[in-house]
């Protein structure tokens, strides 16, 4: 009698509108180093297209994003499904609608300063919805010093094994 009055109340905590459209739009700001991170967890079962719109600014050199979902089930008799985003992906258009990267999982690649849009879309199929997170980062250009340094380190390293060598 237990397990079906908890049941029962499950049904009536993921009851709501069974089939309906719903979107949201997060205006994430400028993008950095430092990734932006949303966990977003809907609360009814239904297709849904969130909207994030970010900027890159300029001396950044790569950029990466990734989305993913987080299910959670309940194992009983009957196995039910409690959070669970079917059918998961995104795209990210720049600032005339021309579509940078499209995926189901991950990007990472070249990006040029500007604004931007990610779309992220799926079908929540748990009982309460669904819940997934995404991820936004992008890595500066290494400046000049940067990469004199880099290179100074890498010849002071060719001379000490050079040297090693020639001992041997």
């Amino acid at each position: 009698m237990k397990r079906i009055q908890g049941l029962f109340g499950l049904f009536l905590f993921g009851a709501g509108s069974f089939g309906s459209a719903f979107a949201a739009t997060f205006n994430v700001g400028t993008v950095s180093a430092t990734p932006y991170v949303n966990f977003v967890t809907t609360s009814a079962p239904g297709s849904f297209l969130d909207v994030y719109q970010f900027d890159i600014a300029p001396g950044s050199w790569a950029a990466g994003a990734s989305v993913e979902n987080h299910p959670l089930s309940i194992s009983t008799p009957v196995n039910l499904s409690i959070l669970n985003v079917s059918g998961l992906s995104f795209s990210i258009f720049d600032d005339v609608n021309q579509v940078v990267a499209s995926s189901s999982t991950a990007y990472s690649g070249i990006a040029t300063p500007g604004t931007y849009r990610a779309e992220v879309s799926g079908v929540t199929t748990g009982l309460s919805g669904g819940a997934y997170s995404l991820a936004l980062a992008v890595v500066a250009v290494p400046e000049a010093d940067t990469w004199a340094l880099f290179a100074a380190g890498l010849g002071m390293v060719a001379v000490a094994y050079s040297r090693r060598r020639k001992a041997l």
